[in-house]
């Protein structure tokens, strides 16, 4: 779930960090203007990726934007400091520009699916013509969540880049930031919204920038040994000595270079009546530097120097396949797990699954890093107990419970809607049945969905005061689905129902408030809200509990405390709060 109630905006870092400002004197200041002058105006650099090479090879990886094209490219600044070398375009930049919506230039904020002027739906409105490219409403929530822990995003790595870097797996996306006054760069890895588990954004454990230049290094090389020509080394000139028997004057001219050395050497040997061989080391270090062609000197020094910065372990990924029980528990290193989808560390783990009616299902599955498996449980039912046959004496027709309740807790939803219809047409109704239908109707339970259908009996449910009912229909007046939107009747009805003891309405009722959305904002009042449900459980409330710590909102600030919450959450599976403990180096 996306973070309850939007965390609080700090000021991005400047697009020249205050390490890079004039009169600083630091190394790094120093290094990135000749950086910059080296470049030229057709480039800005943006921050130090890692050093490469040694030697007379040695130089440091940056990372700049090409002003003309907004491609992110990668410059190597050799050793002399006087000249670059671009090693290749590892993706696309994005402007620092205004949170504003591309078809009105209207203002909008994370968190938003719809822009509040035009309507334009901001979840299908793309940042650029790339292919895969984010939507505006995952680049502003990705944005944000940098900017909460004090990184500046400049952009995202192509698919075809990052995939050289890092094992690229589906709906897994990489975006180059810069951490605030530093300039250092480093990648995100942003975790896209599929299948009901929420957008992640969190830091890249596998250093996929050091990987992807070992690739550009390698393939720069191979360009330039194509490229360059054949170098002849020139003859070396022999001058002949006056004075010399003429014998001895046709052997110097014969002879030229380190052969005119190991004649010399051993004509002495032959008058000294002393047997000598030539001498090739001589002969090997007379022969003329110019003669080596440059593509020749080993280029394995920049590969082992940046696959070095790039040690990390990558993770892998599990993928659950639940088959048609919906009821399904699973459980992964004897935690309870909700996705379908996870991302685990490398090693061993073991998997469980459990069903009414069905022995449970244990594996102990191996995960190698980047690698991805799919788990299906194999799920055996209970044996049955023996069939007693009715006495013939006095035989009873069975009887079928065919009730609104019952029905439905079978999901024989055919016979639960006419029953519960049945009930909710009685003289005063029944808020229970009424929320029965409502939540067939929204759901789409053995009949087309009809949002407008569901917030009309849960409506009929609310107003029997029935708590659930309340809740469920407080939830589509704050989301505008099937009825207008309303947030201020909403939160009348998540108090009620809160009230009542529904934890998901204390926690919806929190969330209003700390929002602002249908009464003023409060966070006192929601962090009131948020302990309540997050003390029976919720998920989500411990998490935005454990937000209210971190930035001291409503509760004092208290970083153990967050912890704590965080902690909880994680346990239960909430992505977001593992999320928060990665970054602050705690294994959940």
């Amino acid at each position: 779930m996306d973070d309850p109630h939007g965390p609080t905006r700090i000021m991005p870092p400047d697009p020249m960090p205050q390490r890079q400002r004039q009169g600083t004197g630091s190394p790094d200041d120093f290094r990135l203007r000749d950086v910059q002058r080296a470049a030229g105006a057709e480039h800005e650099v943006l921050g130090e990726i890692c050093e490469i090479g040694e030697g007379v090879n040695a130089g440091t990886a940056y990372l700049a934007q090409r002003r003309s094209s907004m491609q992110l490219e990668v410059l190597r600044l050799v050793q002399d400091g006087s000249s670059i070398d671009v090693l290749g375009v590892i993706g696309e930049g994005t402007a620092n520009t205004e949170d504003v919506c591309p078809n009105c230039a209207a203002p909008i904020r994370a968190g938003v699916r719809f822009c509040g002027n035009c309507r334009a739906n901001l979840t299908t409105l793309q940042m650029s013509t790339i292919p895969n490219s984010l939507s505006v409403a995952e680049w502003l929530e990705a944005k944000v969540e940098a900017e909460r822990h004090q990184f500046q995003v400049l952009g995202r790595v192509d698919d075809a880049a990052a995939a050289t870097g890092r094992g690229q797996q589906t709906g897994i996306v990489a975006l180059v930031a810069r951490a605030a006054n530093t300039v250092k760069i480093t990648t995100l890895i942003l975790e896209r919204a599929s299948g009901g588990n929420p957008a992640v954004l969190g830091p890249d454990q596998a250093t996929m920038l050091p990987t992807l230049i070992v690739s550009l290094v390698e393939r720069r090389a191979e360009e330039r040994r194509r490229a360059a020509p054949p170098i002849v080394a020139p003859a070396p000139v022999a001058t002949v000595p006056s004075g010399l028997p003429l014998w001895a004057k046709a052997a110097i001219l014969a002879t030229s270079g380190a052969a005119l050395i190991a004649a010399v050497a051993w004509t002495v040997s032959l008058f000294s009546n002393k047997r000598a061989e030539p001498n090739l080391q001589v002969a090997a270090d007379s022969i003329l530097t110019d003669s080596i062609r440059p593509d020749s000197i080993p280029r394995e020094n920049d590969r082992a120097n940046v696959k070095q910065a790039a040690v990390g372990v990558d993770w892998g990924t599990l993928q659950i396949l639940s088959g048609p029980r919906g009821s399904m528990a699973i459980t992964v290193d004897r935690k309870p797990e909700t996705r379908s989808m996870i991302r685990v560390a490398p090693g061993r783990h073991i998997l469980s699954a459990s069903a009414r009616g069905f022995n449970r299902a244990t594996d102990t599955l191996v995960v190698r890093p980047g690698e991805r498996l799919t788990w299906a449980p194999r799920l055996e039912p209970l044996p049955q107990p023996p069939r007693v046959e009715a006495q013939p004496v006095a035989p009873k027709r069975a009887v079928v419970d065919n009730t609104c309740v019952d029905a439905s807790s079978r999901e024989d939803w055919a016979t639960a809607r006419t029953a519960c219809e049945k009930m909710a047409s009685a003289a005063n109704g029944n808020g229970v049945a009424e929320r029965t239908l409502g939540n067939i109707y929204e759901r789409g339970l053995g009949l087309s969905r009809d949002l407008s259908a569901a917030a009309t009996w849960y409506a009929k449910s609310a107003s029997h005061d029935d708590a659930g009912g309340q809740y469920r229909y407080g939830l589509l007046l704050r989301d505008g689905k099937g009825v207008g939107r309303d947030e201020a009747k909403a939160f009348e009805l998540f108090k009620l129902s809160a009230s009542r003891g529904v934890t998901e309405a204390e926690f919806a009722a929190g969330d209003a408030l700390d929002r602002g959305a249908g009464v003023g904002r409060n966070r006192t009042e929601a962090a009131r809200w948020y302990q309540k449900a997050a003390d029976a459980g919720n998920a989500d409330a411990q998490f935005a509990l454990g937000n209210l710590y971190t930035k001291g909102d409503g509760v004092p600030k208290s970083e153990p405390e967050a912890i704590k919450w965080y902690q909880k959450a994680a346990a239960q599976g909430h992505a977001k709060a593992r999320r928060e403990l990665s970054w602050r180096g705690i294994k959940s």
